[in-house]
């Protein structure tokens, strides 16, 4: 009997087109001797067939939350690595992984959680892996003081080493979250369907009448903090919240300069500065420290989308492709799925590198007084920033060009309107060095700002949009 070798499949460029020519039409003929005629239309002036949409689909079912799956208590008595699991378990098995052998290889890749006890005192971890593509990733998670658990925002397929800043005075173990990494680059909630989690839609909308007047600003600043104490319906502190959810603010009222329209939008946690506070930026900048906003109304999701993060990695940026936190806590039966659009390799995009303007909205540039970096608000702009190389060195990223932009605090028209390299602030705001210094905090820019390229140059990096580069140091 011969056995055949299977085929490994075929590997389509980008661009590739399936399906019949569109947009052909026909003229009918009145008889045989004239018969029907092809007309062209437009869209046959292009290559025939329509562009495949990159769609992918995450299956799992994942083992249960664990509060010490990667490692057992413990405490560290100084700075140095923790004791990690040695046992095969649900959530761990322990393999030979780059010639380094025990290293903890997790059943998905998931976010890490560290569980203080009573008495435990502050200190800085530093986890050491790899990610699901076997790029090396270091996580800094600023560890619990005293009963409480912190949550890491990056998710890890393998683990070498966690190394403890501090002694911590009482124990501390170290498990498994409920967060989950995508395989590809998410850009933005709108490229992900309906999950399901245990076989429902897994979208739940939790709604929360907030403390009369929650919401701080600072002058010259778009980000405000919010108060989620005494919040009437529930979560009463931002314990669940993560950096990156996103939430949406109804009912506030003008709170020191930012109107009510700019502040009532839906957006991304920025930080948690303490249990019953978070930030985010609005559409305004402040022109007063402030105290107000009314009866604020805070929607929050008990299923949580954060998107890639494109920014260089660092220790402390979120995952470079996006995570998934269910409605509730792994049970080693629940199964998740998800369909999303992935961003890597799409026809259209590539299409549209670096080709096309779109117009921006009004007054999109924010200067700080004294500097010459100025940001622009440029919704789903997709470009990309500075890349490191494997040598650690940067190489340049997208750059944009700015047409329209009037003279805003004290930088002129001319010194606005350039060719720039970006720097990637987050998936909706860059900032670029203009040629000249701002002598005041605030917006501008006019309202006929156009900018090239309309989106972020899909292939001017290795890594296009699979975001797979991560961030390594050598271990302690």
């Amino acid at each position: 009997m011969r056995i055949s070798v299977p085929s490994k499949g075929t590997h389509f460029s980008d661009g590739v087109r399936t399906g019949p020519i569109i947009g052909t039409s026909f003229v009918p003929g009145p008889n045989v001797l004239t018969p029907s005629l092809m007309v062209p239309t437009p869209f046959d002036q292009s290559s025939p067939g329509i562009f495949n949409t990159p769609m992918s689909f995450l299956d799992m079912i994942p083992a249960p939350v664990s509060t010490n799956a990667i490692a057992l208590a413990q405490t560290p008595a100084a700075a140095g690595y923790l004791n990690l699991q040695t046992l095969n378990s649900p959530q761990i098995t322990i393999q030979t992984y780059h010639s380094i052998p025990n290293v903890l290889v997790l059943d998905s890749a998931r976010n890490l959680t560290i569980t203080g006890s009573v008495g435990t005192t502050l200190s800085q971890f530093t986890v050491f892996g790899w990610d699901f593509y076997g790029m090396p990733v270091v996580e800094q998670i600023t560890g619990p003081v005293g009963a409480v658990i912190v949550s890491g925002n990056k998710t890890f397929k393998y683990i070498r080493a966690i190394y403890s800043s501090a002694g911590t005075t009482a124990n501390i173990t170290v498990g498994v979250g409920n967060t989950y990494g995508l395989q590809h680059l998410v850009t933005s909630q709108n490229y992900a369907f309906v999950p399901y989690w245990n076989g429902r839609p897994d979208a739940v909308v939790t709604v929360n009448t907030l403390a009369n007047n929650p919401i701080t600003t600072v002058t010259g600043q778009s980000l405000v903090t919010v108060s989620v104490a005494g919040a009437t319906t529930g979560p009463t502190t931002t314990a669940g919240f993560v950096v990156g959810e996103w939430i949406t603010i109804s009912g506030a009222t003008t709170t020191g300069g930012i109107t009510a329209a700019q502040l009532n939008i839906s957006a991304q946690i920025v930080s948690i500065p303490s249990n019953t506070t978070f930030t985010y930026n609005t559409y305004g900048v402040a022109t007063a420290n402030a105290v107000g906003g009314g009866a604020a109304v805070l929607n929050t999701f008990s299923n949580t989308l954060v998107t890639g993060d494109q920014r260089t990695a660092t220790a402390t940026t979120l995952d470079v492709r996006g995570t998934y936190t269910p409605s509730y806590a792994a049970d080693g039966f629940a199964r998740l799925t998800i369909n999303y659009y992935s961003a890597s390799g799409d026809a259209r995009n590539f299409n549209n590198a670096s080709t096309g303007t779109i117009n921006l909205m009004n007054n999109p540039i924010t200067t700080t007084n004294g500097s010459a970096t100025v940001s622009v608000y440029a919704p789903n702009h997709q470009l990309i920033g500075p890349i490191p190389s494997p040598q650690g060195q940067l190489t340049p990223g997208d750059s944009i060009t700015l047409i329209g932009a009037t003279t805003t605090n004290n930088i002129t028209a001319a010194q606005l309107n350039i060719t720039a390299p970006v720097t990637i602030i987050d998936a909706n705001n860059f900032s670029f060095v203009s040629n000249g210094v701002a002598n005041a905090n605030g917006q501008g820019g006019g309202a006929n700002i156009t900018m090239t390229p309309r989106f972020g140059d899909l292939y001017d990096s290795t890594i296009g949009r699979f975001g797979v580069s991560q961030y390594s140091i050598p271990l302690f």
